[in-house]
């Protein structure tokens, strides 16, 4: 017994793992699962990323570019609902501004500028890009187009997304037409898994991401679950706030299952609209898309998400993999590893794990110190027959 003993510590340490080490690691008993960590579980999965379609105020703003160059104020109303919203916005951010209505739009963007050099308070939302805009040529010149760019911006900022008509705004035909489109590469990236079965799709409840949802992942069996921990950019404008919960009954099946499972907040959600104090920046939309990701790896099993743009941005930027902005229903495949018990995503890829291949709560070193330890026993029991 004294040689079985001694052979095993022996081959075990010649394999530089320590013997008890190893016998923890192949019971999930490693030291550092015993370590405070910032989920009390991981697990390794594939999560699919995809943002809602084009939504009616994103047409509005696509609008404003296009039309001030030629001079918007010129177009009369009627033309469309959408494109009478851009005149209004264009004309009330006019008067906000003092500026005449004959004013070329040089002169508009000069306004809007000469206010933001002064932190007017009429501009606060977007003196910061305004700045940026003006200042993004060495020479520190405005051009004509520049005046043109920072008009737009302010047209957005101060006459569309402010009206009460795009609250939760839903999708534009154009964004219906962009789900049905991108369905082939969001297949592509579910056959990518291995035909394993994900566990559900969490979708953010504004309405834009919904009807994203329905379209993208309809005929799927997948159960899909409304989240507000995944909606929009808190920003304190109508259109990037859902409607409350109580103004659509009979409620969508997805709206149901968020309720029960307490993942929609009504208060929290909404209160931004009401309360400057809870519109969200950059970092703060950051850190809400980190406590995500930490919720996820709970999970057993893959999940797909359906957001919006900010809120996939920040958190490929809490993970250190954002490269560009995601495009309209454009889909992203991620996989979710645990290091240390804390979560990881991998740069966004066509990631794929075999069918085989069980997702379970370990360190990423525990299969190999289990083998190891596997091995050297059946080594040594051989050795000792031998020796018998």
């Amino acid at each position: 017994m004294a040689f079985l003993r001694n052979c095993l510590f022996l081959l075990a340490f010649s394999a530089g793992v320590p013997c008890l080490g190893a016998f923890r690691v192949a019971h999930n008993l490693h030291p550092s699962a015993k370590q405070s960590s910032p989920v009390q579980a991981c697990f390794p999965k594939v999560l699919i990323a995809t943002r809602h379609g084009t939504a009616q105020h994103n047409i509005a703003e696509s609008m404003v570019d296009t039309l001030l160059g030629e001079q918007l104020k010129s177009y009369q109303s009627g033309k469309s609902l959408v494109q009478d919203k851009v005149v209004a916005a264009y004309h009330k951010t006019g008067q906000l501004l003092d500026i005449s209505a004959d004013s070329s739009v040089a002169e508009f963007g000069q306004a809007v500028l000469t206010l933001a050099q002064k932190g007017d308070e009429r501009t606060t939302s977007l003196n910061e890009k305004v700045l940026a805009l003006a200042s993004k040529n060495p020479t520190g010149t405005v051009s004509p187009l520049d005046y043109v760019a920072i008009a737009a911006l302010a047209v957005k900022k101060l006459g569309i997304l402010p009206d009460q008509d795009f609250e939760d705004a839903v999708l534009a035909e154009k964004g219906k037409t962009d789900a049905k489109t991108k369905i082939p590469a969001l297949d592509s990236l579910v056959e990518k898994i291995g035909g394993r079965a994900m566990r559900c799709i969490f979708v953010s409840p504004l309405r834009r991401t919904q009807e994203t949802a329905s379209i993208m992942w309809g005929k799927s069996e997948v159960p899909m679950i409304g989240m507000d921990m995944i909606g929009e950019k808190r920003s304190g404008f109508p259109c990037d706030t859902r409607l409350p919960i109580s103004s659509s009954p009979p409620w969508s099946s997805l709206i149901s299952k968020g309720l029960q499972e307490g993942l929609l907040d009504e208060v929290e959600a909404r209160s931004a609209l009401s309360n400057a104090s809870q519109v969200e920046n950059d970092a703060k939309l950051r850190a809400r898309a980190s406590r995500f990701l930490e919720y996820a790896a709970s999970l057993e099993g893959d999940i797909g998400i359906v957001s919006h743009k900010g809120f996939l941005r920040e958190l490929e930027k809490a993970q250190g993999v954002f490269a560009v902005e995601f495009s309209n229903a454009e889909s992203r495949s991620y996989s979710l590893t645990c290091k240390d018990g804390t979560p990881h995503l991998d740069n966004p890829s066509l990631y794929s794990l075999s069918s085989e291949t069980k997702a379970t709560p370990t360190d990423d070193n525990s299969g190999l110190g289990a083998h190891v330890a596997h091995v050297a026993l059946v080594i040594c029991l051989l050795a000792h027959i031998v020796f018998l």
